[in-house]
């Protein structure tokens, strides 16, 4: 019996991902382009189906081969109606993408949040696999969360769960790009550890971050900032030391509402692998209440390409044909 293919689409503000992914979560072929989102939603949406085609050409296969196709959308989704309602980082609002993509591809195109088709991949053939309750938290330049409940991903009411980035943290804290104040994106995404690495290059141009970086701010990143941490600089381990803290304040109190069996850590930042679990773990086990033990937390099976499997699986589910 010849196995099913879908198309996993990643579109983010920076670039779109596509690959050929079967229903264990296997990519084949896969390719990416820039997203460009200034020239507007017809000339992306164009160069989705572009990347698509040339995806699927490259592994002697039209769109006849495949069963559906799914995308990642960095906002919010109507995933019934195929419509992205609001994708801030794109301009868009109230895009029948599903509709468009699938005349360009001449076939069923499911659409989800990207952090959805994250905790998707990691549930269906990834870290959570097995799980029925999961929590899957992407560190990238937000913070993104999924949240899988009774083996089913959670959307909500207006599909906005799972915004872990956007709950308050300290109330009256850094102003975040949502408006709000003290939201825990500000404290625990990539950039927020990358700011007193940038830092810290002005008040320690001897330092390690100085060094590695050249002596530019501009190059410090999260990675790098761990990388020190790593290594024992003062400085970079005060940051990590803070980054970590609250990270684990913000996934116990996510873990108090929705109770996960595990939390899935991915993202960049996540690629610290035990360095920065193993404080999570301690963190959140000093955080707990009632006697009640911590979830386990893992790193992510999936790291870049979590969105383009999500995407393919979510994809297969809508078609009622997942693996």
């Amino acid at each position: 019996m010849k196995t099913p293919l879908y198309l996993g689409v990643d579109l983010g503000g920076t670039a779109i991902k596509a690959g050929l992914v079967d229903s264990q979560g296997h990519i084949g072929s896969e390719g990416e382009r820039p997203t460009l989102p200034e020239r507007g939603r017809r000339q992306v949406i164009r160069d989705m189906a572009a990347l698509c085609l040339d995806t699927l050409d490259r592994a002697g296969l039209t769109t006849a081969d495949v069963t559906a196709a799914g995308v990642g959308v960095p906002g919010r989704v109507d995933d019934r109606a195929g419509v992205v309602r609001w994708a801030p980082n794109l301009g868009w609002r109230d895009v029948p993408l599903g509709a468009l993509l699938g005349e360009a591809l001449s076939c069923p195109v499911a659409l989800d949040n990207d952090a959805n088709a994250a905790a998707a991949a990691e549930h269906i053939a990834g870290a959570a696999k097995g799980h029925e309750n999961a929590l899957v938290v992407t560190l990238g330049t937000g913070v993104g969360a999924g949240v899988v409940a009774h083996g089913r991903l959670l959307r909500g009411a207006h599909g906005l769960a799972g915004e872990l980035g956007h709950m308050t943290l300290y109330p009256g804290g850094a102003l975040c790009g949502c408006k709000n104040r003290g939201c825990l994106e500000m404290y625990a995404s990539a950039r927020a550890l990358a700011g007193p690495g940038q830092k810290a290059v002005i008040e320690d141009p001897n330092g390690l971050i100085a060094y590695l970086a050249g002596g530019r701010p501009e190059r410090v990143t999260a990675e790098l900032v761990a990388r020190c941490a790593e290594k024992g600089d003062p400085m970079a381990l005060a940051a990590w030391d803070r980054y970590t803290s609250d990270l684990a304040l913000g996934l116990t109190n996510a873990a108090r509402v929705i109770d996960p069996g595990v939390i899935v850590i991915g993202g960049g930042v996540a690629q610290a692998g035990e360095f920065l679990l193993r404080p999570l773990r301690q963190k959140m086990d000093a955080l707990r209440i009632g006697g009640a033990g911590a979830p386990g937390i893992v790193r992510a099976r999936f790291s870049a390409r979590a969105g383009i499997v999500g995407a393919a699986l979510l994809a297969a589910d809508a078609a009622g044909e997942k693996g």
